[in-house]
């Protein structure tokens, strides 16, 4: 397991069974990481090109963005 450090300073455990990065390398944990804001599932940030100086407040996995317009398109679709 690793750690990190959030925005609010507070330490981060980061289990081997949180990592979804779609590397499959989930014993890969002490390098950079970054949290999924929605299904909090944990991405390399060398997989995903963000790096610890570039990271952004809020970020969705791909999984999740797809999901997200999956749902606002069938909410348009519905009305």
């Amino acid at each position: 397991q690793a750690t990190d450090i959030d925005e609010e300073g507070e330490e981060l455990v980061v289990e081997k069974t949180d990592v979804k990065c779609f590397c499959g390398r989930i014993n890969l944990t002490d390098v950079f990481m970054i949290d999924c804001d929605r299904c909090h599932g944990w991405f390399h940030g060398s997989c995903i090109g963000i790096t610890r100086e570039n990271a952004p407040s809020a970020w969705t996995c791909d999984d999740c963005t797809l999901q997200l317009m999956v749902i606002e398109e069938s909410n348009d679709f519905a009305n």
